[in-house]
Formats: C-alpha cells, sequence, structure tokens
C-alpha cells in the first residue's frame, strides 16, 4: 500500500468524507477494494465538497455530480 501525499485540498476532503456517514462509507470501501478509486474519489471531493449525489461516469472513468 502506497502513502498518499495529501494537499490542503484533499485534506479537507477527506475531513467533508469523515464528517458524512455515507461519504465515509463509500471512501472506506474504495480504500479496500480498489485504492486507485479512493485516491479519484478524494480529488473529486477536493474539488466538489458540496456535492450530494456522485456516481461514477465509466465511459469517462470519473466521478461526476
Amino acid at each position: 500500500m502506497r502513502l498518499l501525499k495529501t494537499s490542503d485540498r484533499e485534506h479537507a476532503a477527506l475531513k467533508v468524507i469523515n464528517r458524512h456517514k455515507g461519504k465515509r462509507i463509500v471512501y472506506e470501501t474504495y480504500k479496500i477494494k480498489d485504492p486507485d478509486m479512493a485516491e479519484k474519489y478524494i480529488k473529486f471531493i477536493a474539488r466538489n465538497r458540496g456535492a450530494m449525489y456522485i456516481s461514477w461516469d465509466k465511459e469517462r472513468k470519473r466521478f461526476v455530480a
């Protein structure tokens, strides 16, 4: 397992994730099953902290709100 070097935005995203039960469960699941997806999830939350309904776009291989 590699260590992630987090920026201030990503650190703030982790705070948002940890405060929201659903986002925390999703993030923890991604961390276990697909660490690359967990990293993309953090980066998405860092850019879109207020996003409520997040889904995975299979064609573009990224999260969308």
